[in-house]
This record gives structure tokens, sequence and C-alpha cells, in this order.
């Protein structure tokens, strides 16, 4: 299973809700036919009556869920998927998840761990074991991915990036 969706907030009074993607993969998880919720050691199926883009996230109504009180029980929750629910990409092409686990390595060879999650903020955004966030900005810091040696090649320098700007 893969982690998709996080359930943020009823939407209107007939059981939608507000659901942020967790993948750069956007457009895609309006075809999966279903989602999933983890409970204990077992996940359950939800049937997506609608899915509809809204801004920068989702407002999904799943069978079953009709008002805004039942929506509020899934509120907060992160929901999956079915790897095989997604469509095969053409060639060159990949889904966050195909990503956890390579090592990043810089092209000096400095190695940043490997990558543990990534999320979306103005752009995708890999984070490390040693909990780099490095941008996922592909010809820019990501240079190459190679599933056969299992690494993740960037340019990328981690003392400049710790010049950020900080909240004071």
């Amino acid at each position: 299973m893969i982690q998709a969706l996080h359930l943020a907030s009823p939407f209107g009074l007939k059981g939608e809700i507000h659901a942020y993607p967790l993948s750069g993969q956007k457009g895609t998880l309006l075809k999966v036919p279903s989602f999933y919720q983890k409970q204990k050691e077992s996940f359950i199926g939800w049937a997506v009556e609608k899915i509809r883009q809204h801004g920068d996230h989702y407002v999904v109504h799943f069978s079953g869920v009709s008002s805004i009180d039942e929506a509020k029980m899934l509120c907060g929750q992160d929901f999956y998927l079915k790897r095989e629910d997604l469509p095969v990409l053409p060639a060159g092409h990949f889904y966050w998840d195909d990503l956890i686990g390579l090592q990043v390595r810089d092209i000096s060879g400095f190695n940043y761990g490997s990558i543990i999650s990534l999320y979306a903020h103005h752009h995708d955004v890999l984070v490390t074991s040693q909990q780099i966030h490095i941008p996922f900005l592909w010809q820019d810091t990501v240079l190459e991915v190679d599933f056969e040696n299992r690494l993740l090649l960037v340019q990328y320098s981690f003392e400049e990036s710790s010049d950020c700007d900080v909240d004071e």
C-alpha cells in the first residue's frame, strides 16, 4: 500500500472531505477507484463516489459517507492506495514510492543518506535519513535516478542551503 491522501476537514454538509495529496502525481489520484484506511494491521477499502480537484488539493466523496458527521470521523487520517491501481508510467518516469530507500549522493561523492520520504511544498522535496530536505528539481538539484544501483545523484550543497531565512 502507498500512502496517498491526508483527509483534512469536511467540505459542505453531504459527506465530502478536503483531501491533500501526499505525492507529486496529483492528477493520477483522480483515476483511483478506491482508497484504503489503515486500521491496526489491516486496511479497509473506501470506494470513491466522486473526486475533483479543488485548488492545490481534492474534494473527495466516499460511498457510504453522506453527512458532515460521518465525514468528520475520517478527518485527520491518511488514506492509502494499491500500487496496481496506479497507471503505468512511461519510461523515465516514476512514482515517489519508487524513490524510497535510494541512497542520495552528490557529484563529489558526499552521502546524504537514504530517501525516507517526499513531500510537496512549492516544489517536490525529498527527505533523507539524515533529516536533510533536498528540493527535487530535475536536472537542477537532481541529476540522475539509478534504480539498478539504488542511487539518486544530486548537485546540492547542504552548507549553502542552511543559510535559509529564519522567522524571528
